[in-house]
């Protein structure tokens, strides 16, 4: 497991991105879109980042932490799980997310660039990748359920 840090995330995605800045990008470049998803409690989050058709998804959970004792303290660890174009794992997260949150109750299903979010009547929030063929689970237990790339 690593510990990422939310630079990670955006520097992750910042190297897809960086381009959106500039004047000389090509006529079918897309500026970058964000969208932060939570269960109804909070206690789970996904952040879904898109950009010129790569997406880039980031989970944490508060409630994860028995099943991930190495993203403790609270406060400056929260367990989390993640899926990136050229990498997919569980891990540990520093930072938190900006912007407003949309709640989902349980089986209000949403989509963002190639990410499907389905919240569970548990609390767990799942995310499908179509363009990665896999699935993760953030919540009580993050996991990548399953991967084909």
């Amino acid at each position: 497991m690593n510990t990422i840090k939310r630079t990670a995330f955006t520097a992750a995605a910042a190297a897809a991105l960086t381009a959106t800045s500039f004047s000389a990008l090509p006529a079918n470049a897309q500026p970058m879109d964000a969208k932060l998803f939570t269960n109804s409690a909070n206690t789970v989050r996904c952040e879904i980042i898109t950009n010129d058709g790569k997406t880039f998804t980031l989970c944490t959970s508060d409630i994860g932490r028995e099943k991930q004792p190495e993203c403790n303290p609270p406060n400056e660890l929260v367990p989390s799980v993640y899926i990136y174009p050229n990498a997919i794992d569980v891990a540990c997260w520093n930072q938190g997310f900006g912007g407003e949150p949309v709640a989902l109750k349980p089986f209000q299903i949403q989509r963002h660039g190639s990410a499907t979010v389905i919240p569970s009547p548990t609390g767990d929030l799942y995310v499908f990748d179509s363009s990665k063929f896999t699935l993760i689970r953030a919540g009580k237990a993050n996991s990548v359920i399953f991967s084909l790339r």
